[in-house]
């Protein structure tokens, strides 16, 4: 048995998918972010306290960060 289904309804059942899959990619990316700094904090910290690097990477996939949770 088919179901037909309006292409107004399928629209927006694809538009709330697309919004779900951003929503989760951008999570995802904030989690590495997340991550992947706090490692680079730690190895900074360890390694060599008197030259503060970590704050280059963590501004610039910042900003990356900004572009994807505003563009989503």
């Amino acid at each position: 048995m088919k179901k037909e289904i309006l292409l107004e309804d399928f629209k927006k059942a694809w538009k709330e998918v697309e919004v779900k899959e951003a929503k989760e990619g951008f999570l995802a990316h904030l989690t590495a972010y997340i991550i992947v700094n706090a490692f680079l904090i730690f190895v900074n910290l360890w390694t060599g306290p008197g030259k503060i690097w970590f704050v280059w990477p963590l501004a610039g996939w910042a900003i990356g960060l900004a572009f994807h949770g505003y563009f989503q």
